[in-house]
């Protein structure tokens, strides 16, 4: 029997239609809420054939729905993939291979992903996943430096233009007043677990915390959270080949 397609509308954690999911007429049972979920990038060229194809994810869509305040998510790089991953395990699927991104925009400060899910427990494949990710993540600063590389960065946007954020590393040392369109390059020489804290100039605080290892760099892009009523910030912490192109596309 050929297999339907069905469009529905559906929402990560929620009945609400942030995202479209194109669907195929095929049960899977959830996956258990500790199994990794792997994700594929665009660029990658590894096939992925002999993998079952759960369904196609397309979002989000903030500009067409404003939820209730309870249900309002941010929509940075990092809170999309981990929504995906928690929909790609209720759909039983474990593998996300991205097929099409666009960046935010001046006017528009989310990511907009469409996704393919796909079902496979080959160990050969996922390997290849494995290192095809940590390929992405590779520093180019030698690994026996007694420092790692922080790049924070600020695209130029209208969303929050005037919202500057004093960052803190660890609650007491200032690193910068990051402003809309500014960077940094932040060397560190104290390794381990550090908190990171934007507060802005109504003094409302967002944290990202990283396990800093020698010899590592670490890309985190900083915009405007669209689902907060002022200017609250909005992390995204990416793998180095996208955050080296976009870091230095800022001028």
């Amino acid at each position: 029997m050929r297999i339907k397609i069905i469009l529905l509308l559906l929402i990560i954690t929620s009945c609400s239609p942030r995202y479209k999911l194109l669907l195929q007429e095929k049960k899977e049972q959830p996956l258990d809420s500790q199994r990794e979920i792997l994700v594929l990038n665009k660029e990658s060229n590894i096939n992925l054939d002999g993998a079952s194809l759960i369904g196609e994810i397309k979002g989000p869509f903030e500009k067409f729905y404003t939820p209730p305040k309870a249900e309002l998510k941010g929509c940075g790089y990092t809170e999309i993939i981990n929504d995906i991953k928690e929909q790609s395990k209720q759909l039983g699927a474990n593998i996300i291979s991205i097929y099409d991104l666009k960046k935010p925009t001046s006017l528009d400060n989310c990511y907009k992903l469409k996704v393919k899910l796909y079902k496979s427990f080959d160990s050969n494949l996922i390997s290849r996943i494995k290192e095809y990710n940590k390929s992405r993540m590779a520093s180019k600063i030698d690994k026996d430096s007694e420092y790692a590389m922080l790049y924070l960065y600020r695209p130029k946007a209208i969303a929050g233009m005037v919202v500057k954020f004093d960052i803190y590393m660890d609650n007491n040392i200032l690193i910068t007043n990051l402003k809309n369109g500014n960077k940094l390059a932040y060397k560190i020489e104290d390794f381990g677990h550090h908190t990171f804290t934007a507060i802005n100039q109504k003094g409302q605080k967002k944290e990202f915390s990283l396990d800093i290892k020698k010899g590592q760099e670490y890309y985190v892009r900083c915009g405007i959270d669209v689902s907060k009523p002022y200017g609250v910030a909005q992390f995204s912490m990416l793998d180095n080949k996208i955050g080296h192109e976009e870091f230095n596309k800022l001028k």
